[in-house]
């Protein structure tokens, strides 16, 4: 009996771990729409959507709308955004509470301005971004349409697994050189490169292929096939859809690529994994 005991003890053991193991992990459903990720957040028991966007610093961002509606978001202060152009004026808040799929934090301060400048309807209120689950290893599932949290590291040892650098960078390889990439999951371009880096790498002629809008300025794209072979890791990318203009400061991974992909972020470590798996 006492045999028994012991087997039946460490058999409750096991099971216990397994089941608190299990309670930290969490799973966010989310919609791609128009190469955005939008995901539900409750702002101080109300329910709205927000982007998610790996390349925005901090825990989010936040729209004007909620501050002067009955979200009891406060604002706290302002700062000046220069956008290489432009100066403009943006609310400092803090919001008492934000809960995303169960991860919940209090007395949350984000900078908030209107993002839905020129729309007829609002199209999200506001951004959460890397800070906010810097805690799990987050996993992107687009095929299942779901952001998957765990408790868990990522190691260099893994296949394409790449450290991460300032932020959100990391290194992509065009034929035989080594260029600066950034992780964008709030981008909706494909691969957006600076233009002077046509002078490093082979690509067709360029044409102008239409307009794009960074904070305050508006600018122009330019396309053109790169022949060099574009590696990330061990993946190789599409060629075809790059675009070029003067406002990239480094090479802009946006969505149009990763969702291509899983992306795993270890924001402690500071690692990112992308694969097909």
């Amino acid at each position: 009996m006492k045999y028994m005991r012991i087997i039946n003890l460490s058999t409750i053991f096991v099971f216990s771990l397994l089941f608190s193991a299990c309670a930290q992990n969490k799973t966010i459903p989310f919609e791609l729409k128009n190469n955005r990720i939008f995901i539900n957040v409750d702002i101080n028991r109300k329910e709205y959507p927000f982007i998610y966007d790996t390349g925005a610093y901090g825990f989010g961002r936040i729209d004007s709308t909620l501050t002067s509606s009955d979200s009891k978001v406060k604002i706290i202060g302002a700062q000046s955004n220069f956008d290489g152009v432009n100066y403009s004026d943006i609310d400092e808040v803090r919001v008492d509470y934000v809960n995303v799929g169960g991860v919940v934090r209090n007395n949350v301060e984000m900078l908030s301005r209107n993002y839905n400048r020129g729309r007829d309807s609002i199209a999200f209120h506001g951004i959460i971004g890397q800070e906010f689950f810097k805690n799990y290893l987050v996993t992107i599932n687009f095929r299942d349409n779901v952001i998957q949290l765990e408790k868990g590291n990522l190691s260099l040892d893994e296949p394409n697994v790449l450290a991460l650098k300032d932020g959100m960078g990391i290194e992509i390889k065009i034929g035989n050189k080594i260029f600066n990439g950034h992780i964008d999951t709030g981008s909706m371009l494909y691969l957006h490169m600076p233009m002077n880096l046509t002078k490093s790498i082979k690509t067709k002629k360029l044409s102008k292929s239409g307009t794009g809008r960074r904070a305050n300025t508006e600018f122009y794209f330019y396309s053109g096939k790169v022949l060099d072979t574009i590696k990330i890791g061990d993946n190789i990318i599409n060629g075809d859809k790059v675009l070029f203009s003067e406002k990239a400061n480094s090479i802009n991974i946006g969505i149009g690529l990763i969702s291509e992909y899983n992306i795993t972020f270890d924001f402690k470590n500071k690692y990112v994994k992308l694969c097909k798996e």
